[in-house]
């Protein structure tokens, strides 16, 4: 089997990291070449167009898998009609996203529907996006991109902390922040504020898309909360990262994040604001315990194990029918 993906953006380890992890994953089974489609200039497409159809004449590819909706599947889709194109939606991609700016998120969603109708199988990362599919819907299926577990672990709290040199007095909170406006940084300033004023020792800890990946495993044993409060999302990965490493999360009802941790403890999902997430999070800090988040990723099976073997099941029909 030999797949082809593509993912939008730049040729950097950081740029959709957990689309890559799932290619590395599925690269011990397959066969498998990444294109990274860095721009959307037509003139940088026109030139990419050669390139990609020389690649896949001389890799011959089963199947051609799309990491993202918007432009770039669409782009594929005319590309190529002979093989079978997979489409993942991934949230940004199909979700309203104003702070794009109105044309540009327009341009954005309606490419993604229009990828969605010529696509062979529509994958979703949450049943919220599946639901706003406009045209083919009955090719989609809900799969959440799973978390590999051997990756995220459990590491005891005081040793990540000395790895990472980080006070063992502070109480410290985790909030991914690589699109601020997205992911509403604002309001989780504005949260560290209202706590900064009840703790002695406290700390937002605001991961930007720039930190190792090798070290956020460490920082999510060493934290004591994970903050979320995002306008929109499809499945945040840090949520399945940190259920994998017991860490409590606090978060407003956005994307697949209560069904992910509707059954772990502690965890609070609340409305988007400062004042409520912060009465949340000093709840959480108060019971001073882990979460059983691993055990419940694992009862779901949101793991890359699990989600491998179904993706290469959809990769074996779509290959022979």
């Amino acid at each position: 089997m030999k797949i082809l993906f593509t993912i939008p953006g730049p040729a950097d380890k950081n740029n959709m990291l957990f689309a890559q992890r799932q290619i590395a994953s599925i690269s011990h089974v397959a066969e498998c070449k990444t294109v990274f489609l860095e721009s959307k200039s037509p003139i940088y497409l026109f030139k990419k167009s050669k390139e990609i159809k020389r690649l896949i004449n001389e890799f011959r590819p089963s199947i051609i898998h799309n990491q993202y909706g918007s432009w770039s599947a669409l782009y594929m889709n005319f590309l190529t009609r002979k093989i079978p194109v997979i489409i993942t939606l991934q949230g940004s991609d199909i979700n309203y996203t104003p702070t794009d700016g109105f044309v540009k998120d327009l341009i954005a969603r309606y490419s993604t529907q229009l990828a969605c109708l010529l696509s062979k199988k529509i994958v979703c990362v949450s049943s919220s996006l599946k639901s706003k599919i406009f045209f083919g819907k009955k090719k989609a299926i809900v799969l959440p991109n799973g978390i590999d577990l051997k990756q995220f672990h459990i590491i005891d709290r005081f040793i990540a902390r000395q790895q990472l040199k980080w006070n063992e007095k502070e109480k410290i909170i985790l909030f991914n922040s690589n699109n601020p406006k997205i992911k509403r940084l604002d309001i989780a300033n504005e949260v560290a504020n209202i706590l900064s004023s009840k703790y002695n020792h406290f700390r937002l800890e605001i991961l930007n898309g720039k930190v190792e990946p090798d070290k956020i495993n460490l920082m999510l044993n060493a934290a004591d909360c994970l903050l979320v409060c995002s306008n929109s999302e499809g499945s945040p990965t840090i949520v399945k990262e940190s259920m994998a490493c017991n860490l409590p999360v606090v978060s407003n009802d956005v994307g697949d994040v209560l069904e992910r941790i509707k059954n772990t403890t502690p965890h609070k999902i609340c409305p988007q604001n400062s004042k409520d997430l912060a009465a949340a999070i000093e709840d959480v800090l108060n019971l001073n315990i882990r979460s059983n988040g691993r055990e419940e990723l694992i009862k779901q099976q949101i793991d890359s194990d699990n989600t491998l073997k179904k993706l290469m099941n959809i990769y074996s029909y779509l290959a022979t029918h």
